[in-house]
């Protein structure tokens, strides 16, 4: 699957990879970063406070919500991710 080619699709995907490696646990031997069960609706809201003080664009709610389980997919179906995602790499520079 290839990441939309716009600026809020872009940025939107910057801050997601950079996020979960920030919170998450990256696995020594795999390409992996494990989780705490954490609320969508709560990493949106932290996505809206960066998008609004860097100054870009945010995907609204739901496709905020679409992207994430398109491109980091290991989630449940309550809107609370647990577990593990795969990184993606990108032919696109972010």
């Amino acid at each position: 699957m290839q990441i939309p080619n716009g600026p809020q699709s872009l940025a939107c995907y910057a801050w997601m990879s950079k996020h979960f490696q920030m919170i998450g646990d990256s696995m020594p031997n795999m390409d992996e970063i494990h989780l705490e069960q954490i609320a969508i609706k709560d990493i949106y809201e932290e996505y809206i406070d960066k998008a609004k003080s860097a100054g870009f664009d945010a995907l609204n709610p739901t496709n905020f919500t679409k992207f994430w389980k398109s491109f980091f997919p290991h989630g449940n179906q309550n809107y609370q991710l647990q577990g593990k995602f795969t990184r993606i790499e990108s032919d696109e520079s972010i």
